[in-house]
C-alpha cells in the first residue's frame, strides 16, 4: 500500500507541476482542475499537458523533491531536518522556528 501510496502522491505532484506551468485552466489565481475549465482555456491546458513541453521540469522536480524525501505535502524542513510529523499545533511550527533561530 506504501508503494502505490507514494506513485499516486508522484502523479499528483506532477498533475499540480504542469497545472503551475502551463496555467491555470480558466482561472485567475490557484490551481484548478481542466475538469473546472472549458472552451478554448481546456484546449490550451491541454494541448501544454500533452506536447511534453515541461516534461523535463516535471521530472526534474520530481526527482529532486524524491532525493530530499519530500513524499507528500506539505512537507516542512528546518534547516534540513524534516519536522512534519512533529507538527500538531501551530503553536508546534512556532516553537520550532524559535528553537531552530537559537
Amino acid at each position: 500500500m506504501r508503494a502505490r501510496r507514494t506513485t499516486l502522491t508522484a502523479v499528483a505532484a506532477a498533475v499540480l507541476l504542469l497545472t503551475a506551468a502551463c496555467g491555470d485552466a480558466g482561472s485567475s489565481g490557484g490551481a484548478t482542475t481542466a475538469a473546472s475549465a472549458s472552451g478554448s482555456a481546456l484546449t490550451t491546458w491541454q494541448q501544454c499537458t500533452t506536447s511534453g513541453q515541461h516534461s523535463q521540469y516535471v521530472t526534474d522536480v520530481a526527482e529532486a523533491s524524491g532525493k530530499a524525501g519530500v513524499t507528500g505535502t506539505p512537507t516542512v524542513k528546518i534547516n534540513g531536518k524534516n519536522i512534519t510529523k512533529t507538527l500538531t499545533t501551530p503553536d508546534a511550527l512556532v516553537a520550532a522556528v524559535k528553537a531552530a533561530k537559537s
